[in-house]
């Protein structure tokens, strides 16, 4: 997956067209089948941390600039509440229409190289998955406290402009609940 802005000549990572091109162009480009398979290896990270999440006492986890990660549909399996947040509706209504099943979980965690449970260790009750079209920046949306917050994703767009990039942070540090992490 490329990070880089949607538009060579944007400096603007809020421009919800200019992502929703982005993200149909890619899909258009690429296939569903590369996209699969990002899908099961992003996913795999979910898997690897959950038992480091749960000794942390996670619970809430807000993803920005999520695009078509189905991390938020894997960390609900193993039981936390979370949202998963994008500006493009492109990469949010294909997000939330990838279908992740129990049995394909499981075929994809058999083949990777690092797994040792089996899929069932990770199962808890209580988890829910939320995919929301809006812009971060905007502090109304997708208000926290949240134990985790990943955002390893998003923040290198908002480098360009300090100002803009000190603000992101900001908008992070209010979701942020005490003693909170940030990926």
């Amino acid at each position: 997956i490329s990070v880089t802005s949607p538009t060579r000549s944007s400096l603007d990572w809020r421009d919800r067209p200019a992502w929703d091109r982005y993200w149909s162009s890619k899909l258009r480009c690429t296939g569903i089948f590369r996209w699969y398979l990002f899908f099961t290896w992003d996913a795999m990270w979910s898997f690897h941390m959950i038992d480091q999440l749960i000794a942390g006492g996670v619970k809430r986890v807000l993803g920005v600039g999520n695009g078509l990660s189905q991390h938020p549909k894997m960390l609900a399996y193993a039981g936390f509440d979370v949202t998963a947040l994008d500006i493009s509706r492109v990469a949010t209504r294909r997000a939330r229409q990838f279908h992740c099943t129990l049995a394909g979980m499981r075929k994809d965690l058999a083949r990777s190289p690092t797994h040792v449970k089996p899929i069932e260790h990770y199962a808890r009750p209580g988890g829910r998955w939320r995919f929301e079209c809006a812009d971060f920046l905007d502090s109304h949306v997708c208000p926290g406290p949240y134990d985790l917050i990943i955002a390893e994703r998003c923040l290198q767009g908002y480098a360009r402009d300090p100002r803009t990039l000190r603000h992101a942070i900001r908008r992070i540090d209010d979701r942020l609940a005490p003693f909170g992490r940030v990926h």
